[in-house]
C-alpha cells in the first residue's frame, strides 16, 4: 500500500487529492490504478508553473497538499507527488517548480507535468481519444488509434488560446470600444462590461478607462467576462452572439486539426471536454457539443477529473524504477 498526491493547477484555481493505492480491490474512480481509493480532496488558488523554486506556484501546491494530508490525518512524506500545472509545457518553468516541491519534502518522488496531461490521463487512461480544454486558455491533445500523440493550441494569450475565456473577454472589450468609436455596431454588452470593470454605465467616453483596466487585470479576471458574453448572446445581442459563435468555431477547429493529423480512425474518436467554459453546466458546453456532432466524432459526457488523473500519474511514479545514477 502507498499514498500519493495528485494536483491539478491552473490560472483559476488548484485541486489536490490524496489517494491510497495497492490496498486490494479498487474502491475509487476507474481512473485510479487497482486498489485506488481517494482519501481527501482540497481546493486552492491559482498554481501556474513559473519556474520559481520558491514562487507562488510552489507555495500553493504545498498548501493544498498539506491541507489534504491534514484532512485525512496522514503524515508526509507520501510515496509520490505528481502536479499537473498550466505553463509547465516549458521545461524551464516545470523544472523550477519541481525543484521547489522536492525541497518541500511532501513526497519521496516528485514530478511536474502539465494540467492538460493530467486531464488527458483522466479522460483516456488507455486507448485513443481527443481532449479539448477551454478555460482561461485553450488547448487540445489527442492519442490516435495507433498510439501516436499530438497537441494543438495552447500558445498563450498573445499568439494563441483561441476560443478561451481570456480571448472572449478581450474580444468583447474590443467590440465595446469599436462600438464607442462608431467603427462597429452598438452592443448590449456595453453596460454590463463597464459595470464589471467598475467604470459605470454612465461614462461618456470610457475607452481610456477600459484600456487602463485591461492593463492591470489578471488573465483569469479577463476570462471571467466570457460567461457574461454568453449570457448577453442568449438575450439576442448580435455582437455577443457573433463572439460566442466565433469562439465555438475556433474550439472545434482544434478538434478537427487533431482528427486530421492522427487519422485514419477505425471508429469515430471520442472527444472529452474540460475547462471552465466546457464543464457540464458551462456556457459553451452545449454549443460545442452540437458543433462536434456535425463532425464524425462522439462527445463524452461529463468532464475528466484532472486531479485524479494527476494522482494516477503519481501512482505510476511511485512504482517506477529509480533512474541510473
Amino acid at each position: 500500500m502507498s499514498l500519493v498526491l495528485g494536483v491539478d493547477g491552473g490560472g483559476t484555481g488548484s485541486r489536490a487529492v490524496l489517494v491510497e493505492v495497492g490496498a486490494g480491490e479498487r474502491t475509487g474512480d476507474a481512473v485510479l490504478p487497482e486498489g485506488g481509493r481517494e482519501l481527501a480532496r482540497t481546493t486552492g488558488g491559482p498554481a501556474v508553473a513559473d519556474g520559481q523554486a520558491e514562487g507562488p506556484a510552489v507555495a500553493e501546491v504545498v498548501r493544498v497538499c498539506r491541507t489534504a494530508l491534514a484532512q485525512a490525518g496522514a503524515d508526509g512524506p507520501v510515496d509520490a507527488l505528481w502536479a499537473g500545472l498550466a505553463g509547465a509545457g516549458r521545461a524551464v518553468a516545470a523544472e523550477g517548480v519541481e525543484a521547489g516541491l522536492q525541497r518541500a519534502g511532501l513526497a519521496r518522488r516528485v514530478a511536474v507535468g502539465t494540467d492538460v496531461e493530467a486531464a488527458f490521463q483522466a479522460a483516456f487512461p488507455v486507448g485513443s481519444g481527443i481532449l479539448l480544454v477551454a478555460g482561461t486558455g485553450s488547448v487540445a491533445q489527442a492519442r490516435g488509434a495507433d498510439g501516436r500523440t499530438a497537441r494543438v493550441g495552447g500558445w498563450g494569450p498573445v499568439l494563441g488560446d483561441e476560443g478561451s475565456g481570456y480571448s472572449m473577454g478581450c474580444t468583447a472589450l474590443k467590440a465595446l470600444l469599436q462600438g464607442e468609436d462608431g467603427r462597429g455596431p452598438a452592443t448590449r454588452l456595453r453596460d454590463p462590461l463597464l459595470e464589471v470593470m467598475g467604470i459605470g454605465a454612465g461614462a461618456e467616453e470610457p475607452g481610456h478607462e477600459v484600456v487602463a483596466w485591461l492593463a492591470t487585470a489578471e488573465r483569469r479576471t479577463v476570462a471571467s467576462l466570457a460567461p457574461l458574453v454568453a449570457e448577453v448572446a442568449l438575450d439576442g445581442d448580435t455582437v455577443a452572439s457573433a463572439l460566442v459563435e466565433g469562439a465555438v468555431v475556433q474550439l472545434v477547429a482544434h478538434v478537427t486539426a487533431l482528427e486530421r493529423a492522427l487519422g485514419p480512425w477505425p471508429a469515430p474518436p471520442q472527444v472529452a471536454l474540460a475547462g471552465g467554459l466546457l464543464s457540464p453546466a458551462a456556457p459553451l458546453r452545449g454549443l460545442v457539443e452540437d458543433a462536434l456532432r456535425d463532425l464524425d466524432v462522439h462527445p463524452v459526457e461529463g468532464s475528466p477529473d484532472a486531479a485524479l488523473g494527476a494522482a494516477a500519474r503519481a501512482a505510476e511514479l511511485a512504482t517506477a524504477e529509480a533512474p541510473e545514477p
